[in-house]
């Protein structure tokens, strides 16, 4: 008999065989997967930025079905599509759409449906820690967004100052506090340089959680019309409707990030200068936080191949505009301390995802803290950490090491004393081509310290590709 998952898989690789004859780009992605540790966790680079592909707490098998049909180049109007099915066998079997997406292109502009992996931000596409706001860690939230992915010349700028921007709106899952809850995101960032061998960047993100129901009675139903989204857009209070602590804020969840960045083309070394801002309310955005973010350089060498690019991150959210003050009675005003990065007052799941942080990994995952997290979802967001990245490549193999190290003081109205160290390090050999169309990985990763504990893991994959 055959298994239901079995039949799933099959028909999975149906539509590739369907449109193997047509003239145009279509891969299948098949991997198997595997990983097991010892200590109380997987590694913490084994399994952030992982897209919640592995369970942190238990050994692992997977296997990741996937088919994409890509934009053909020669086409201004052209569709795409795609998705990739996992079943992991971990502490009990499950089976989802990691990604599951349809998206089409008119000339430069993209319209985009479903459950897709992006990552925003100015960081090292490969080697960074993560994104401030949003990082790849957790399960993509299914979204429907318009964009210009790719920068646009601006007009008569003569091709010297090129922009893009996007906007989408997306639903989060129907966790214990917030039933049916929304997600607005808009972005625009503005690239100057062109061909010149120094370019910079400015970018500003918005993010906000907003909508939905209430599982506590005395908020329930919480505005969602067109009234409440131009709240939402323009970060302005809630109306009569709405909670009164919205009433006297910004209605929803709000969280924001300024980009700079400065890229610099010297060959055959290309130096890259990054910063991401945080903000919450009107004291972060006004850069009462000013040092709060995330700080990072990287080098590429475009002709080496035993150090072909190094990264190095520091990342702090130890400010947030200061601790929390007792109320004056004779200031009216909302408060302007303790911005408490991720965690809402009405919003009690946080910044996260299925408990994990859209944001970067560092400011500790709800899942990762277990019964610790009675007051607040986000019980460590208060941190300080060094990360270093480095990739290259050793005969026909590929190598990726990180080596991170935090200081962890917990949160303002709940912190650790004393604050809590942890070093985490990760080494992936990648064998590209072991086989014809097929790629294999070893992962080594390791933990020590008071944070996350001592661990050690290894995680094995091997990846058949299949381009039509």
């Amino acid at each position: 008999m055959i298994k239901p998952i079995n039949f799933i898989l099959f028909m999975a690789l149906l539509p590739g065989t369907i449109l193997c004859a047509q003239p145009v780009h279509n891969q299948i992605n098949l991997e198997a997967g595997s990983s097991i540790h010892s200590g109380t966790s997987l590694p913490f680079w084994l399994f952030s930025n992982q897209y919640s592909l592995l369970e942190h707490n238990a050994a692992n098998f997977y296997l990741r079905t996937g088919y994409n049909r890509y934009f053909r180049e020669d086409k201004n109007i052209d569709f795409s599509w795609g998705f990739n099915l996992v079943n992991r066998y971990s502490s009990d079997y499950s089976a989802y759409f990691e990604e599951g997406y349809g998206k089409a292109k008119i000339y430069f502009v993209q319209i985009q449906a479903g459950r897709v992996k992006e990552v925003f931000g100015n960081q090292d596409s490969v080697l960074s820690s993560g994104g401030l706001l949003w990082s790849g860690n957790s399960l993509p939230v299914p979204a429907v967004s318009i964009s210009t992915p790719e920068y646009v010349p601006f007009p008569f700028s003569f091709g010297y100052i090129h922009f893009k921007a996007g906007i989408s709106h997306g639903w989060f899952e129907n966790n214990q506090y917030v039933k049916n809850a929304l997600l607005h995101h808009k972005y625009i960032s503005f690239k100057a340089g062109g061909d010149l061998p120094v370019n910079f960047s400015i970018a500003l993100h918005h993010f906000a959680q907003w909508g939905g129901t209430s599982t506590d009675p005395i908020h329930g139903k919480l505005p969602s019309d067109l009234r409440a989204f131009r709240n939402i857009f323009f970060a302005k209070s809630g109306e009569s409707d709405s909670p009164v602590n919205d009433q006297e804020n910004a209605a929803g969840n709000h969280l924001g990030s300024y980009n700079l960045g400065a890229d610099f083309k010297l060959k055959p070394v290309h130096i890259s200068l990054y910063w991401q801002s945080v903000f919450e309310d009107n004291s972060g955005r006004t850069n009462q936080n000013l040092w709060d973010g995330l700080y990072g350089i990287s080098v590429t060498n475009y002709k080496g191949n035993f150090l072909k690019r190094i990264v190095i991150e520091f990342l702090s959210t130890i400010n947030q505009s200061g601790a929390p003050q007792p109320p004056d009675p004779e200031d009216p005003r909302y408060p302007t301390w303790n911005d408490n990065y991720f965690n809402n007052w009405l919003y009690k799941m946080g910044w996260s995802y299925y408990n994990m942080t859209m944001g970067t990994p560092l400011i500790t995952s709800p899942v990762l803290s277990g019964d610790n997290n009675e007051h607040e979802q986000f019980n460590n967001n208060r941190i300080n950490a060094l990360h270093t990245g480095i990739t290259g490549k050793i005969s026909a193999v590929e190598y990726t090491f990180f080596y991170t190290r935090s200081i962890n003081k917990g949160t303002y109205r709940y912190p650790y004393s004393p604050a809590r160290y942890q070093a985490s390090v990760m080494l992936k050999i990648l064998y590209p081509e072991l086989f014809q169309d097929t790629d294999a990985a070893i992962t080594i990763g390791g933990d020590k310290g008071e944070m996350y504990g001592n661990n050690f893991g290894v995680r094995l994959s091997i990846i058949k590709k299949v381009k039509l």
